[in-house]
């Protein structure tokens, strides 16, 4: 037991009791509740889970139409570079070509 002075209450006492506890067993009709509860949770869960099938199902057909539209964009670009390539290549040969043509006739001059 403690004696504490203050101005406004000169005499408080404070007393530490030990305390009990005890524990209550759930009635038939809080587990019926509980029972109810857990119903309207799972209920719930699976209108969430429907709706995130449907939402996942919106967002892959999306992408399947975004994906259809980049195919052939793709593939045109592919065919573009190798084209390229394949005109770097031609343009190199035939630039060869020529000087080889124009050494040809140096090397007859010089020849005679």
């Amino acid at each position: 037991m403690w004696i504490m002075g203050t101005s406004k209450n000169p005499h408080f006492v404070m007393l530490a009791l030990p305390a009990a506890a005890v524990d209550i067993a759930p009635r038939i009709s809080d587990r019926e509740r509980s029972l109810g509860q857990l119903a309207e949770i799972k209920a719930g869960q699976k209108s969430l889970e429907d709706k995130m099938d449907m939402r996942f199902a919106a967002i892959q057909e999306l992408m399947d139409q975004r994906f259809e539209f980049l195919q052939p964009l793709m593939l045109a670009m592919i065919a573009g570079v190798f084209g390229l390539i394949g005109f770097i290549v031609w343009d190199g040969y035939t630039t060869l070509r020529l000087i080889d043509a124009r050494l040809c006739r140096i090397e007859e001059v010089f020849k005679h």
